[in-house]
Protein backbone atom coordinates (compact mmCIF):
# COMPACT_ATOMS: atom_id res chain seq x y z
CA UNK A 1 0.00 0.00 0.00
CA UNK A 2 1.30 2.90 -0.85
CA UNK A 3 1.56 6.02 1.91
CA UNK A 4 -0.87 8.29 1.83
CA UNK A 5 -0.36 12.05 -0.23
CA UNK A 6 -2.21 13.65 2.72
CA UNK A 7 -0.53 14.07 5.61
CA UNK A 8 -2.10 12.27 8.46
CA UNK A 9 -4.51 10.21 6.39
CA UNK A 10 -5.05 6.74 6.51
CA UNK A 11 -6.01 5.52 2.62
CA UNK A 12 -8.46 2.63 3.41
CA UNK A 13 -8.82 -0.35 0.13
CA UNK A 14 -12.37 -0.57 -0.66
CA UNK A 15 -13.76 -3.67 -3.34
CA UNK A 16 -14.33 -2.85 -6.66
CA UNK A 17 -13.11 -3.40 -10.72
CA UNK A 18 -9.71 -1.51 -11.02
CA UNK A 19 -9.46 1.48 -12.78
CA UNK A 20 -5.78 3.47 -13.88
CA UNK A 21 -4.87 6.12 -11.90
CA UNK A 22 -5.17 9.53 -13.68
CA UNK A 23 -9.28 8.22 -13.73
CA UNK A 24 -9.38 7.68 -10.04
CA UNK A 25 -7.82 10.73 -9.21
CA UNK A 26 -10.53 12.54 -11.69
CA UNK A 27 -13.19 10.81 -9.84
CA UNK A 28 -11.60 11.38 -6.62
CA UNK A 29 -11.56 15.15 -7.65
CA UNK A 30 -15.07 15.49 -8.46
CA UNK A 31 -16.41 14.03 -5.41
CA UNK A 32 -14.56 16.35 -3.17
CA UNK A 33 -16.01 19.88 -4.46
CA UNK A 34 -19.35 17.68 -3.28
CA UNK A 35 -17.50 17.90 0.22
CA UNK A 36 -16.04 20.71 0.66
CA UNK A 37 -19.18 22.76 0.73
CA UNK A 38 -21.89 20.42 0.56
CA UNK A 39 -21.23 18.30 3.35
CA UNK A 40 -20.52 22.01 3.65
CA UNK A 41 -21.81 22.47 3.34
CA UNK A 42 -25.65 22.67 3.23
CA UNK A 43 -23.53 25.36 4.65
CA UNK A 44 -24.44 28.47 6.95
CA UNK A 45 -22.19 30.97 8.59
CA UNK A 46 -20.48 28.29 10.13
CA UNK A 47 -19.21 29.00 13.67
CA UNK A 48 -16.49 30.08 16.43
CA UNK A 49 -16.64 30.34 19.69
CA UNK A 50 -17.85 33.13 21.75
CA UNK A 51 -14.87 35.92 22.21
CA UNK A 52 -12.71 34.46 18.61
CA UNK A 53 -15.16 35.74 15.83
CA UNK A 54 -18.65 36.98 15.23
CA UNK A 55 -21.12 34.90 13.79
CA UNK A 56 -24.93 35.19 13.91
CA UNK A 57 -26.42 32.83 15.96
CA UNK A 58 -29.44 32.22 13.55
CA UNK A 59 -29.17 32.70 9.31
CA UNK A 60 -31.26 31.60 6.93
CA UNK A 61 -30.70 30.77 3.34
CA UNK A 62 -32.54 30.37 -0.14
CA UNK A 63 -31.31 27.29 -2.22
CA UNK A 64 -31.32 28.13 -5.61
CA UNK A 65 -31.30 25.71 -8.58
CA UNK A 66 -28.07 25.35 -10.78
CA UNK A 67 -28.43 28.44 -13.06
CA UNK A 68 -29.91 30.69 -10.23
CA UNK A 69 -33.33 31.05 -11.95
CA UNK A 70 -35.37 28.94 -9.36
CA UNK A 71 -35.54 28.64 -5.54
CA UNK A 72 -35.53 25.33 -4.82
CA UNK A 73 -35.28 25.02 -1.11
CA UNK A 74 -34.48 26.97 2.35
CA UNK A 75 -31.41 26.05 4.47
CA UNK A 76 -31.65 27.22 7.94
CA UNK A 77 -28.76 27.39 10.30
CA UNK A 78 -28.39 27.93 14.23
CA UNK A 79 -25.63 28.17 16.68
CA UNK A 80 -25.99 27.60 20.46
CA UNK A 81 -24.16 26.17 23.49
CA UNK A 82 -24.32 22.66 24.82
CA UNK A 83 -24.17 21.96 28.70
CA UNK A 84 -21.22 19.98 27.70
CA UNK A 85 -19.01 23.39 27.17
CA UNK A 86 -19.43 22.32 23.43
CA UNK A 87 -21.22 24.64 20.74
CA UNK A 88 -23.41 23.10 18.41
CA UNK A 89 -23.93 24.27 14.66
CA UNK A 90 -27.33 22.48 13.33
CA UNK A 91 -28.66 23.35 10.22
CA UNK A 92 -31.34 21.60 8.38
CA UNK A 93 -31.91 22.10 4.76
CA UNK A 94 -35.70 21.47 3.19
CA UNK A 95 -36.34 21.51 -0.56
CA UNK A 96 -39.34 22.14 -2.41
CA UNK A 97 -39.73 18.22 -3.97
CA UNK A 98 -39.87 16.99 -0.58
CA UNK A 99 -36.35 16.10 0.29
CA UNK A 100 -34.21 17.41 3.20
CA UNK A 101 -31.07 17.11 5.00
CA UNK A 102 -29.59 17.73 8.43
CA UNK A 103 -26.09 18.41 9.51
CA UNK A 104 -24.61 18.84 12.67
CA UNK A 105 -21.17 19.92 14.29
CA UNK A 106 -19.90 20.02 17.36
CA UNK A 107 -17.03 22.28 18.40
CA UNK A 108 -14.49 22.51 21.23
CA UNK A 109 -13.03 25.68 22.80
CA UNK A 110 -9.00 25.53 22.49
CA UNK A 111 -8.64 29.00 23.70
CA UNK A 112 -8.83 33.14 22.98
CA UNK A 113 -6.23 32.92 19.95
CA UNK A 114 -6.83 29.64 18.71
CA UNK A 115 -9.20 28.11 16.54
CA UNK A 116 -11.98 25.76 17.73
CA UNK A 117 -11.26 21.91 16.77
CA UNK A 118 -14.21 20.20 15.51
CA UNK A 119 -15.50 17.41 17.77
CA UNK A 120 -17.80 14.88 15.94
CA UNK A 121 -19.00 15.53 12.86
CA UNK A 122 -22.70 14.03 11.00
CA UNK A 123 -24.51 15.14 7.85
CA UNK A 124 -27.64 13.14 6.75
CA UNK A 125 -29.41 13.40 3.70
CA UNK A 126 -33.63 12.11 3.40
CA UNK A 127 -35.89 11.19 0.65
CA UNK A 128 -39.30 12.84 0.38
CA UNK A 129 -40.69 9.98 2.49
CA UNK A 130 -37.97 10.46 4.89
CA UNK A 131 -35.85 7.27 4.47
CA UNK A 132 -32.81 7.59 5.07
CA UNK A 133 -30.62 7.73 2.05
CA UNK A 134 -27.03 8.80 2.58
CA UNK A 135 -25.16 9.87 5.44
CA UNK A 136 -21.02 10.90 6.39
CA UNK A 137 -19.94 10.53 10.32
CA UNK A 138 -17.02 11.57 11.80
CA UNK A 139 -15.59 11.14 15.44
CA UNK A 140 -12.41 13.69 15.55
CA UNK A 141 -11.41 12.25 18.88
CA UNK A 142 -11.27 8.77 17.97
CA UNK A 143 -10.89 8.74 14.18
CA UNK A 144 -13.87 6.73 13.55
CA UNK A 145 -15.30 7.85 10.24
CA UNK A 146 -18.04 6.68 7.98
CA UNK A 147 -20.09 6.59 4.35
CA UNK A 148 -23.75 5.43 4.09
CA UNK A 149 -25.43 5.29 0.77
CA UNK A 150 -28.14 3.28 -0.57
CA UNK A 151 -28.22 2.84 -4.38
CA UNK A 152 -30.50 1.33 -5.94
CA UNK A 153 -31.92 -0.07 -2.13
CA UNK A 154 -28.44 -1.73 -1.59
CA UNK A 155 -26.70 -0.31 1.37
CA UNK A 156 -22.66 0.67 1.20
CA UNK A 157 -21.25 1.85 3.90
CA UNK A 158 -17.57 3.01 4.26
CA UNK A 159 -15.57 2.99 7.20
CA UNK A 160 -11.91 4.17 8.14
CA UNK A 161 -10.30 5.21 10.83
CA UNK A 162 -8.46 8.28 10.15
CA UNK A 163 -5.06 10.18 11.67
CA UNK A 164 -6.55 13.42 11.36
CA UNK A 165 -4.86 16.72 12.03
CA UNK A 166 -5.81 19.63 14.27
CA UNK A 167 -6.44 21.58 11.39
CA UNK A 168 -9.14 19.10 10.06
CA UNK A 169 -12.62 20.78 9.22
CA UNK A 170 -15.96 19.03 7.57
CA UNK A 171 -19.28 20.34 6.19
CA UNK A 172 -20.14 23.82 7.27
CA UNK A 173 -17.29 24.11 9.55
CA UNK A 174 -15.12 24.49 6.74
CA UNK A 175 -16.05 28.00 7.05
CA UNK A 176 -14.43 28.59 10.42
CA UNK A 177 -9.96 28.29 8.69
CA UNK A 178 -11.85 30.39 6.16
CA UNK A 179 -13.42 33.49 7.65
CA UNK A 180 -10.62 33.73 10.41
CA UNK A 181 -7.94 33.94 7.25
CA UNK A 182 -10.25 36.68 5.78
CA UNK A 183 -10.67 38.50 9.22
CA UNK A 184 -6.71 38.84 9.41
CA UNK A 185 -6.42 40.41 6.21
CA UNK A 186 -4.35 37.81 4.23
CA UNK A 187 -4.56 37.89 -0.02
CA UNK A 188 -2.30 34.97 0.80
CA UNK A 189 -3.86 31.22 0.10
CA UNK A 190 -4.52 29.36 3.24
CA UNK A 191 -4.17 26.06 3.48
CA UNK A 192 -6.18 23.30 5.56
CA UNK A 193 -7.65 19.90 5.77
CA UNK A 194 -11.48 18.21 4.56
CA UNK A 195 -13.04 15.05 5.93
CA UNK A 196 -15.40 14.10 3.45
CA UNK A 197 -16.72 11.16 1.78
CA UNK A 198 -15.88 10.22 -2.63
CA UNK A 199 -17.36 8.01 -1.58
CA UNK A 200 -15.37 6.70 1.64
CA UNK A 201 -13.96 8.64 3.99
CA UNK A 202 -10.81 10.88 3.07
CA UNK A 203 -8.85 13.38 4.28
CA UNK A 204 -8.28 16.15 1.60
CA UNK A 205 -5.40 19.30 1.89
CA UNK A 206 -7.40 22.18 0.33
CA UNK A 207 -6.29 25.26 -0.89
CA UNK A 208 -8.36 28.53 -0.55
CA UNK A 209 -7.30 31.49 -2.26
CA UNK A 210 -9.50 34.92 -2.36
CA UNK A 211 -10.39 37.58 -5.48
CA UNK A 212 -11.16 41.29 -5.53
CA UNK A 213 -14.36 42.63 -3.79
CA UNK A 214 -17.29 42.53 -6.28
CA UNK A 215 -20.54 42.53 -6.20
CA UNK A 216 -22.66 38.83 -6.19
CA UNK A 217 -25.75 38.89 -8.18
CA UNK A 218 -27.34 37.00 -5.19
CA UNK A 219 -26.61 39.23 -2.30
CA UNK A 220 -26.97 43.04 -1.47
CA UNK A 221 -23.48 45.22 -1.74
CA UNK A 222 -19.64 44.46 -1.95
CA UNK A 223 -18.61 40.81 -1.39
CA UNK A 224 -15.66 38.94 -1.21
CA UNK A 225 -15.13 35.74 -3.81
CA UNK A 226 -13.03 32.74 -2.62
CA UNK A 227 -11.97 29.84 -4.56
CA UNK A 228 -11.71 26.51 -2.80
CA UNK A 229 -9.86 23.66 -4.54
CA UNK A 230 -7.93 19.91 -3.50
CA UNK A 231 -4.22 19.77 -3.50
CA UNK A 232 -2.48 17.18 -5.74
CA UNK A 233 0.68 18.75 -6.20
CA UNK A 234 2.19 17.93 -9.34
CA UNK A 235 -0.66 16.30 -10.79
CA UNK A 236 -2.63 19.71 -10.48
CA UNK A 237 -2.23 20.75 -14.10
CA UNK A 238 -3.48 17.47 -15.34
CA UNK A 239 -6.73 17.07 -12.82
CA UNK A 240 -7.52 20.90 -12.65
CA UNK A 241 -9.49 20.49 -16.13
CA UNK A 242 -11.47 17.88 -14.55
CA UNK A 243 -12.54 19.64 -11.51
CA UNK A 244 -15.73 21.62 -10.99
CA UNK A 245 -15.51 25.03 -10.07
CA UNK A 246 -16.61 25.84 -6.46
CA UNK A 247 -16.94 28.96 -4.97
CA UNK A 248 -17.98 31.27 -1.56
CA UNK A 249 -18.90 34.67 -0.92
CA UNK A 250 -18.49 36.75 2.07
CA UNK A 251 -19.25 39.73 3.55
CA UNK A 252 -16.75 42.10 4.29
CA UNK A 253 -18.96 43.91 6.05
CA UNK A 254 -20.47 41.51 8.76
CA UNK A 255 -17.22 39.79 10.02
CA UNK A 256 -16.62 38.23 7.35
CA UNK A 257 -19.72 36.20 7.33
CA UNK A 258 -20.32 33.37 5.03
CA UNK A 259 -23.43 34.70 2.30
CA UNK A 260 -23.58 32.28 -0.52
CA UNK A 261 -21.62 29.70 -2.57
CA UNK A 262 -22.00 27.74 -5.36
CA UNK A 263 -21.57 24.00 -5.18
CA UNK A 264 -22.20 20.63 -5.45
CA UNK A 265 -24.66 19.33 -3.06
CA UNK A 266 -23.20 16.02 -2.49
CA UNK A 267 -21.04 13.09 -4.02
CA UNK A 268 -21.79 12.82 -7.76
CA UNK A 269 -25.16 15.20 -6.88
CA UNK A 270 -26.58 18.29 -8.40
CA UNK A 271 -25.31 21.57 -8.23
CA UNK A 272 -26.83 24.16 -6.29
CA UNK A 273 -26.13 27.79 -5.55
CA UNK A 274 -26.82 28.93 -1.54
CA UNK A 275 -27.86 32.40 -1.33
CA UNK A 276 -28.13 34.26 2.76
CA UNK A 277 -31.45 36.24 2.99
CA UNK A 278 -30.18 39.21 4.22
CA UNK A 279 -31.93 40.75 7.61
CA UNK A 280 -34.62 42.90 7.71
CA UNK A 281 -33.71 46.30 6.59
CA UNK A 282 -35.40 49.16 7.97
CA UNK A 283 -33.20 51.75 6.97
CA UNK A 284 -29.71 52.19 5.36
CA UNK A 285 -26.58 53.57 6.80
CA UNK A 286 -26.52 57.34 6.15
CA UNK A 287 -29.61 57.62 4.42
CA UNK A 288 -33.07 56.85 6.92
CA UNK A 289 -34.92 57.40 3.44
CA UNK A 290 -33.07 54.87 0.97
CA UNK A 291 -34.71 51.29 0.05
CA UNK A 292 -33.41 48.05 0.69
CA UNK A 293 -31.57 47.13 -2.36
CA UNK A 294 -32.79 44.57 -4.97
CA UNK A 295 -31.39 40.68 -4.82
CA UNK A 296 -31.80 38.80 -8.17
CA UNK A 297 -33.75 35.62 -7.35
CA UNK A 298 -35.96 33.11 -9.29
CA UNK A 299 -39.45 32.38 -9.29
CA UNK A 300 -41.03 29.66 -6.13
CA UNK A 301 -42.27 26.92 -7.80
CA UNK A 302 -45.26 24.80 -5.76
CA UNK A 303 -44.05 23.70 -2.34
CA UNK A 304 -44.42 20.02 -2.80
CA UNK A 305 -46.76 17.87 0.03
CA UNK A 306 -44.34 16.23 2.30
CA UNK A 307 -44.92 13.95 5.09
CA UNK A 308 -43.16 14.27 8.41
CA UNK A 309 -39.99 13.08 8.22
CA UNK A 310 -39.34 9.47 9.90
CA UNK A 311 -36.82 9.39 12.98
CA UNK A 312 -33.85 7.22 12.64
Amino acid sequence: MRPSRFPGAVRPHFGGPWEPPLARRRRFARGFLAGVMACCVLMAPSVLLAGQLDFPPVADFDILSADGSQVIGHTHFTLSPEASGSQLIYIESRFLNGEHDIEQNRLADRGPNELPVLKTYEHSFFNPGGTLVRQAKADFLSGQASCLIYDNGEQKVYTATLNLPADTYAGSALLIPLQRHLSQGSKDPVEFHDFTCVPGPKVVAVSAAAKELTRWVHYPGETLEVDVKPEFGWLDFVIAPFVPKMHAWFNPTDSWNFVGGQLTRYYKGPQIILARVPPAVTALPGNPNAAAPEIAKGPTPPLAEQPPPAVH
